[in-house]
């Protein structure tokens, strides 16, 4: 038996419990694993027989745990499938003024910057507590990792859009 343990944000318990437990249940059921949740620590416990679907459900259960959808992140069973995460705190220091602000830079109005970055790339992000994190197609993945670094240094929205758009339409690899 194999056995995993991810530390999950207190906010996110319900998440991997659902009404009823059933997301929980589906979660099982897809990754083949045996959850145990304990919602006082934030302790998640997944096991199974083979170590190669420990290593995928890890995956999926920490793309939960920071911040996507149960659907979002079961993706990440198809092999075509990247996840990254980013820790803003790599690239901003421990200030949590910068941290606030670049996030904000992020997500933009309404979410709109998020939302355009997503549709030019066919990717799902999410920016949760200092991480920003990635799903998609490897190359898209990527290239938006890209674009979230140019815009941490400091790049205009406009400028970064347009250049994430051209990349995703041409596969050039031309420098941000």
């Amino acid at each position: 038996m194999y056995k995993s343990l991810l530390k999950v944000p207190h906010d996110r318990i319900a998440v991997f419990i659902g009404e009823h437990g059933v997301t929980r249940k589906l979660l099982e059921e897809k990754l083949t694993i045996t959850l145990s949740i304990n919602s006082a620590t934030g302790d998640v416990e997944f096991s199974s027989e083979d170590s190669l679907v420990v290593y995928t459900a890890e995956r999926v259960l920490r793309a939960i745990a920071r911040g996507f959808t149960p659907d979002q992140a079961l993706v990440l069973l198809k092999d075509t499938v990247a996840f990254e995460l980013l820790d803003l705190y790599d690239f901003l220091g421990k200030s949590h003024k910068k941290l606030v602000r670049f996030r904000s830079r992020l997500i933009g109005t309404d979410g709109k910057i998020r939302k355009k970055l997503e549709n030019v790339s066919g990717t799902s992000i999410v920016v949760y507590g200092k991480t920003v994190g990635i799903i998609g197609d490897f190359v898209a993945v990527g290239l938006v990792r890209r674009a979230v670094e140019g815009l941490l240094s400091g790049m205009s929205h406009g400028a970064v859009l347009r250049w994430l758009k051209k990349q995703m339409n041409e596969g050039s690899s031309e420098e941000l």
